[in-house]
């Protein structure tokens, strides 16, 4: 089909809004177009489709699979023993079959025991990699697009659509429209001094909330002023529901207002004053209002953050007594957790600090509405203590000050961070695949793409990932570096990596899942030593153990020392040059031993039997160094990967749409 066809409906750019518009993650809505004959169309490399084609194709899908669903099976038949006279002629096959069974279970509860669970007990499904928006930015060549802007920003709004970025700044009078598509600026004038922007969820209409007085309305198309509705005061925040009837406006001194946008009727919601940010639910039924000067039963430094049931105007939640000034806040994709920050309350020592952690930290709070409990508290850096903005449909926040952090609000840990940036002010696109983030010194935009999803499609049987993007927890499974003084981050082959100076070490330290010859496994990680001779992996335990070196004349050397048998050394062919990136991976199984140095397998080793298996599960930390240079993106697997399956790896990262 020809791209001029599919204008008359919405048209979804990428997988990622493909993969969204049909609620299934992008990987299987590449399965779909294999299987299923989803309707995508090419422009070039880029992949679109219809909104109109893909709903028919569903409605199309679900009948088919209707009428393939097949007829439940009969109720089976009693069952019938054989007579007496068979279990008299095989009364000895019997006896053995009992005997091998019984030595069967013995064996496994031998193993359970003992910690050598069988292989196939590691074969759960794979740990989720979250694609990285700081992978190109953070890296060695520093890629991220960047627009200037004619005034210093101070906050920002993105369209639904994705295609219009609406920022504010220190002039109050002047809107700032950039075109993400055309990555340009322009400016529009606004009748009254404003401190916020919503847009519709069709994208056509933009509100803008006046701190002097008034509600004013602009078309997003032609950027012309449609109205200006009168408040009777300034209005610090606003929010729309999502069918865009309604605007909740959060107004300094007269509470938060209800305001329907057809029939241009108020209703009040709460008599508060000083209320400072709103949000809804994503059924637009619960509005979160957060306030200054104290709120409900909240006093000033503490203030209140309540939850209001909208159609009875009843109060639901109320959260108080915390470090608390007003503060940005937005649901969970659960819709009962809500996250909502302190904004400044820990960071400025005139201020009440009752209840800090400690001076100089940012505080973000993760509330349960359905029984009213806080679940955690978490610290964030005084450099990384910006406005948040949450990442739709995940559980990440993503802060800007001098420094970026992407927070991981599951398991409550950094698992991105940018040094030195400048950026404040984030927001995420409606499909989460770029990260705006303002800059103030020059006045301007950068653009982050997020990685994308294929590049995080690894071969199965993935149980630890360290990606070393700025702090040691970045990991999924149980691998993490240890306490350290010499560790350095630096801009690595994707994202940050960990750089060791003049022959010092580090420890890699996992639970014990799986620990490099225990089992049929690999491990593979990115290196680009500044010396020759290091050692990159040891691990050792009661005369067993494995360890990966550097050679000085810039060979790898393995060493694998079963509990039992010979020790067995393998030297690559290929030479690993100094100060370039090279990919290492080594694999072992029951019979194969193989180095592979930039996807290409350079030394190996035939056993029979199970003689290369290190008899014993415990959990050694992983010794790197004496070791010079750059260590990144640290991989293990619970089996063997083929050689094509390494290639396939190395080749990601090294051409293509995943090169950084």
């Amino acid at each position: 089909m020809a791209e001029e066809n599919v204008t008359d409906s919405v048209r979804l750019d990428g997988w990622a809004q493909i993969a969204h518009h049909l609620r299934v993650s992008p990987r299987t809505a590449q399965n779909y177009r294999e299987s299923d004959g989803l309707p995508v169309h090419y422009n070039g490399t880029r992949v679109y489709a219809s909104a109109a084609e893909l709903d028919e194709w569903l409605a199309t899908r679900d009948v088919k699979q209707k009428e393939r669903r097949p007829e439940p099976d009969p109720p089976p038949s009693p069952a019938v023993l054989p007579p007496v006279s068979w279990f008299r002629r095989n009364i000895r096959l019997l006896i053995a079959a009992a005997v091998l069974l019984a030595a069967v279970a013995v064996t496994a509860s031998f193993m359970r025991r003992s910690g050598n669970t069988p292989h196939t007990a590691l074969h759960r499904p794979d740990p989720p990699l979250h694609p990285r928006y700081f992978w190109r930015a953070a890296s060695e060549k520093r890629s991220a697009s960047r627009v200037a802007l004619p005034d210093t920003p101070s906050f920002a709004t993105i369209a639904p659509d994705g295609r219009h970025l609406y920022i504010g700044g220190m002039n109050a009078k002047q809107l700032m429209v950039l075109d993400t598509t055309a990555q340009k600026v322009e400016t529009v004038s606004i009748p009254r001094d404003f401190g916020w922007v919503a847009v519709s969820p069709d994208s056509s209409t933009i509100y803008i909330a006046s701190i002097v007085d008034g509600l004013v309305i602009l078309d997003a198309a032609t950027r012309s002023v449609r109205e200006v509705i009168p408040t009777n005061g300034g209005v610090r925040h606003l929010a729309l529901s999502p069918d865009g009837r309604f605007a909740y406006l959060a107004m300094m001194h007269r509470g938060v207002w209800q305001l329907d946008l057809r029939t241009r009727s108020w209703r009040k919601l709460s008599t508060e004053g000083c209320p400072h940010f709103s949000a809804l639910d994503r059924s637009g039924k619960r509005l979160v209002i957060s306030y200054q000067c104290g709120g409900p039963t909240g006093r000033e430094r503490h203030d209140a953050v309540e939850v209001i049931d909208i159609e009875s105007g009843r109060r639901l939640n109320l959260f108080s007594g915390l470090p608390l000034v007003g503060g940005l806040h937005q649901f969970f994709p659960d819709d009962d957790r809500i996250w909502f920050e302190d904004w400044d309350s820990c960071l400025i020592k005139r201020y009440d600090n009752a209840g800090c952690p400690a001076f100089g930290v940012k505080l973000g709070y993760v509330y349960r509405t359905s029984d009213s409990k806080l679940l955690h508290t978490a610290l964030i850096p005084k450099s990384a203590a910006g406005t948040p903005a949450f990442v739709p449909g995940a559980n990440q926040v993503v802060f800007g000050a001098a420094d970026a952090w992407v927070y991981d609000t599951e398991r409550h840990i950094p698992i991105e961070t940018l040094s030195g940036v400048d950026f404040h002010a984030p927001q995420i696109s409606a499909f989460g695949d770029r990260a705006y983030l303002l800059q103030s010194a020059p006045p301007g935009v950068a653009i982050l793409e997020r990685e994308p999803a294929a590049c995080t499609d690894l071969p199965w049987g993935l149980i630890e990932y360290l990606s070393m993007d700025g702090t040691p927890h970045d990991s999924i499974g149980s691998l993490s570096i240890g306490p350290s003084t010499v560790i350095e981050y630096a801009p690595g082959l994707v994202g940050q990596a960990m750089r060791l100076r003049q022959g010092a070490t580090a420890e890699l330290r996992s639970a014990g899942t799986v620990q490099f010859g225990q089992m049929e496994s690999t491990m593979a990680f990115w290196i680009k030593p500044t010396t020759g001779a290091a050692t990159l992996i040891e691990a050792e335990y009661n005369g067993s153990g494995v360890s990966l070196e550097l050679t000085a004349d810039s060979h790898v050397r393995l060493t694998l020392r079963p509990a039992q048998g010979d020790a067995v050394t393998l030297i690559s062919a290929t030479v690993v040059a100094p100060d370039e990136w090279h990919y290492l991976a080594i694999t072992n199984s029951r019979t194969d031993l193989a180095v592979y140095v930039d996807g290409t397998r350079s030394a190996a080793h035939h056993s029979r039997g199970s003689a290369l298996l290190m008899q014993h599960n415990h959990p050694t930390p992983y010794r790197v160094g004496p070791y010079s240079g750059l260590f990144d993106e640290v991989a293990v697997w619970g089996r063997a990967l083929t050689e094509a399956e390494v290639r396939q790896v190395y080749g990601r990262r090294t051409s293509g749409e995943c090169r950084p």
